[in-house]
């Protein structure tokens, strides 16, 4: 009589089984995108920067205690000035 008893259906062992497999997965992905964020901070510094009107020039690149104050104060004041000023509204 045992045998014709109608058994529950018990998920948790394939809910754990399931999440085991998700958060091996999602390990993975977050190793891969560390070690290719260690390559990308280990390459060469890129050359070429483009200007406003899309022409690109050479630079060479300089530590961040060689550049002057008013160059700091520059770049600020600019990129404060586009970002205030901004309207969501394009112009017609």
């Amino acid at each position: 009589m045992r045998l014709l008893e109608k058994r529950e259906l018990n998920l948790t062992p394939i809910f754990l089984i399931g999440n085991v497999i998700i958060l091996t997965l999602t390990l993975l992905i977050q190793l891969i995108n560390f070690f290719s964020l260690g390559n990308i901070a280990n390459s060469k510094v890129p050359t070429l920067v483009e200007l406003s009107d899309g022409e690109s020039i050479r630079v060479s690149p300089i530590r961040s205690e060689e550049r002057s104050a008013e160059a700091i104060t520059y770049f600020v004041g600019q990129t404060m000035t586009g970002l205030l000023s901004w309207n969501a509204v394009p112009p017609k």
